[in-house]
């Protein structure tokens, strides 16, 4: 699981309304990719947020509508949603962490004498 706090630019979402579609209940949607660094910028965020490509144009620059960072994880990668409709992997891999773990409930990893 990842959660994060996004912020987008609302105004650019109104300049380019060609990316909003329209469904047949009248509701309108936005197709957002948003991509997850392993890094941090100079501001401390580590996400950023665009339109997806139209499909019949690819050709076309990205509009950026924000960015953001993550402020949880359970330090599981999250699987694709391809593989999660496959059956997902086996076994997860674990994010790399500073701090000592354990595979087992009850077993401490620590080296405190009692």
């Amino acid at each position: 699981m990842l959660k994060a706090n996004i912020s987008i630019n609302l105004t650019k979402v109104k300049d380019n309304a060609s990316y909003i579609s329209t469904s047949k209940k009248g509701e309108k949607w936005a197709n957002l990719e948003i991509n997850v660094k392993d890094m941090v910028d100079n501001y401390g965020q580590n996400i950023t947020v665009k339109f997806s490509k139209p499909k019949d144009s690819q050709d076309t620059e990205p509009v950026w509508l924000g960015n953001g960072s993550t402020y949880f994880t359970d330090g599981v990668a999250p699987q694709t949603a391809k593989q999660l409709k496959e059956g997902g992997a086996t076994t997860q891999p674990k994010a790399a962490t500073p701090f000592p773990t354990t595979d087992t409930l009850n077993d401490v990893a620590d080296d405190l004498p009692f």
